[in-house]
């Protein structure tokens, strides 16, 4: 895992991501589009070299503060189809309490 740069799990029914890609350190790509992962989970803000996120067509409802960490570094974030409550803005600024 240890030299992973890419994982693209789209449409797989994810619920949860697996525990293991935060321990990832060379991972530049995450998608996991089209699966019913509704949470974001805080280790997000441990995989420094992420720069593209694809999360679209989830059930995430909100985004953890966590997110921030990487705001200078993630150059695409997908969340379109999402039911979020909280704005991306908002939590590139490390705000996940503003309702959209």
């Amino acid at each position: 895992l240890r030299r992973l740069r890419r994982v693209s799990a789209g449409g797989n029914r994810l619920e949860t991501w697996p525990a293991r890609l935060a321990d990832c350190p060379r991972l530049a790509e995450l998608a996991l589009p089209a699966n019913a992962t509704a949470h974001v989970p805080p280790s997000v803000g441990r995989m420094r070299r992420l720069r593209a996120l694809a999360l679209d067509g989830n059930k995430i409802q909100q985004l953890p503060a966590e997110l921030a960490l990487l705001r200078r570094r993630l150059t695409r974030l997908g969340l379109v189809g999402n039911p979020l409550r909280t704005s991306p803005a908002a939590a590139a600024d490390g705000d996940t309490a503003g309702l959209l």
